[in-house]
This record gives C-alpha cells, sequence and structure tokens, in this order.
C-alpha cells in the first residue's frame, strides 16, 4: 500500500507529480518509454517514404564489394571508350538535306539559270517525295541545288530519286552537259585543312594534273578523308584559234571547225589479227596525241 502524499503541485497540463521516492523511477522510466516510442514513430514515418531516391545508396551499403567492382568496371570500360571515341569538330548529324552540283564550262550565269537550274529544280519538285524546300545558287558555268526533306524521310529512298530524276532530264539540257553530282550533305562535312601547291618548273596544267591523280590518290588513304578535285589550276585543253580571213576564203564557219575536229578525234575499238599463233593487235590512228598533230 503506497504511503499518502504529503502535497501536489498542479502542473499546466493538469497531471500531479507526488513526491515519493517509490514512484519517481516509474515516473522516469514512463518519460524514457514515451520517448523512445516518439523516436520509434518518427523511423517508422521516414521508413514508409518512397525509397525511389536512396534505394542505391542502401544497395552499395549493403553489397559493398558489387559496388566497389561495378565502379571499377564502369572506370575502366569509360577509359576505354573515351581513347576509342572518335572527335570531330561537329557532332555527326545527318540532316536530311541533298545538293546536286551541275556544271557546264562557258555559260554564264543567267544562261545556266534559266536552262539548266531552274529546270532541275521543277524536274525534283514534280518528281521526288516528301521534299520540304527547294533552293538554288548559280553561278558562271556551275549550279547548286539544294533539296531540303521532312525529318521523316528515308534519304536513301530520296537520293536514289534525286540520281534517277537528274539522269532523265539529262535530255533536255543543252547539248554537251555533264551529269550532276549528287551529294548527301552533313553540317560536320566542313573542310579543315587546304593545301596550295606552287612550282617554279611546272607549268599550271602540269600542277593540276599532280594534284589530280598523283597527290589526290596518295591523300585519299587516309582513313575518314575526302578530298574534292583541286581548284584554281588549268586543266588540260587544246585552244584553236582560227583565221577569220581562211575561214571567209574557205566559205567555213567556226561551228564546221569544231564539228570537224570532233569527227577526227575519235576512240573506235579496232580489234586484233591472227596469223598462225600469233594475234597483233590493231591499232586506229583516230585520236592525236599531241597538238602538231591536229595541223598535219
Amino acid at each position: 500500500m503506497l504511503p499518502e502524499a504529503k502535497s501536489a503541485t498542479p502542473w499546466k497540463t493538469g497531471k500531479v507529480f507526488v513526491r515519493c521516492p517509490r514512484l519517481s523511477v516509474p515516473l522516469q522510466r514512463n518519460r524514457r518509454h514515451s520517448y523512445d516510442r516518439r523516436l520509434a514513430g518518427f523511423s517508422a514515418g521516414f521508413h514508409q517514404r518512397p525509397l525511389s531516391r536512396i534505394w542505391i545508396v542502401i544497395f552499395a551499403l549493403r553489397y559493398k564489394y558489387t559496388s566497389a567492382g561495378l565502379g571499377i568496371l564502369i572506370l575502366l570500360f569509360g577509359g576505354l571508350s573515351s581513347r576509342r571515341m572518335s572527335t570531330d569538330i561537329l557532332p555527326r548529324v545527318d540532316s536530311p538535306e541533298i545538293t546536286m552540283v551541275w556544271s557546264y564550262g562557258g555559260l554564264n550565269a543567267a544562261e545556266m539559270a534559266s536552262k539548266v537550274t531552274s529546270f532541275a529544280e521543277i524536274a525534283t519538285l514534280n518528281n521526288v517525295d516528301d521534299l520540304a524546300e527547294v533552293s538554288s545558287e548559280t553561278s558562271n558555268g556551275m549550279g547548286l541545288v539544294k533539296l531540303r526533306f521532312q525529318p521523316y524521310a528515308n534519304m536513301a529512298t530520296a537520293q536514289a530519286q534525286t540520281t534517277s530524276i537528274s539522269q532523265t532530264i539529262l535530255r533536255r539540257m543543252p547539248a554537251g552537259t555533264s551529269p550532276p553530282l549528287v551529294i548527301r550533305t552533313r553540317p560536320s562535312s566542313v573542310p579543315i585543312l587546304q593545301l596550295v601547291l606552287a612550282s617554279d618548273t611546272m607549268t599550271s596544267g602540269q600542277l593540276y594534273d599532280y594534284a589530280r591523280l598523283n597527290l589526290r590518290s596518295q591523300l585519299q588513304s587516309v582513313p575518314g578523308m575526302r578530298i574534292t578535285l583541286p581548284y584554281g589550276g588549268s586543266a588540260r585543253q587544246i585552244m584553236i584559234d582560227l583565221n577569220p580571213d581562211a575561214l571567209n576564203a574557205f566559205g567555213l564557219s567556226p561551228a564546221e571547225v569544231s564539228a570537224a575536229v570532233s569527227r577526227q578525234n575519235l576512240t573506235l575499238p579496232a580489234g586484233s589479227i591472227r596469223e598462225g599463233s600469233h594475234e597483233l593487235p590493231v591499232e586506229i590512228n583516230a585520236s592525236p596525241e599531241n597538238v602538231q598533230a591536229f595541223l598535219d
């Protein structure tokens, strides 16, 4: 039986603190238990929260060796990938664009635009699928037709259609028009190096032939290299100067002289002659080998 309490002091909570040595310990234990219960409730609420943000921390703490092994593998493969990764000025972007390059030597910009470039634009608009925009740039003897396609376009099909239609309309172009170059353009295909050639002993024509035939073939073997034709040189050609007085005397026109030169500069198959066990090739002198042969 508990002893009588001599006095009691009311708290704000309405509870009574009893001055009794036997009851002081249980009261302290009850307070400790209530504090533990509050901590338990807080921790329970913390564990009931979604673990989507801390699951990797729990996994790393629970499986230490596995996490260490995964980290080493990531570092190893990351280092190997960085060494093998190709580098460029711009990232590789496959933009849906195609460029047609038309060339006709000696034709001015106005005639090039009216007879070649504009006709190529109309033909591609009517026969190529998934076109978004067609634009062109024309200069003396050169015309660029730029085709921009929709993002969902199949570029392999678009390039095939562009190539086929350019070969089809070639008959409608002026006589002597060469087939166009159909190029798949990319923003990352930019020139990064220009090589200039000069010589004190070679002519401009010889220097052009050396750059086009010898140097270009050597540089083409470099991996990832794409080289265009050399610019600024003189291509191999023969210029014929006509005498107006001689033309009037013989009643000839420059067009007739040009046609006669074309008929005398032919590449024809000749065949061979068999005699017994021997077979001899036969050559036809239908294409002059030098300038003096034209005069003869």
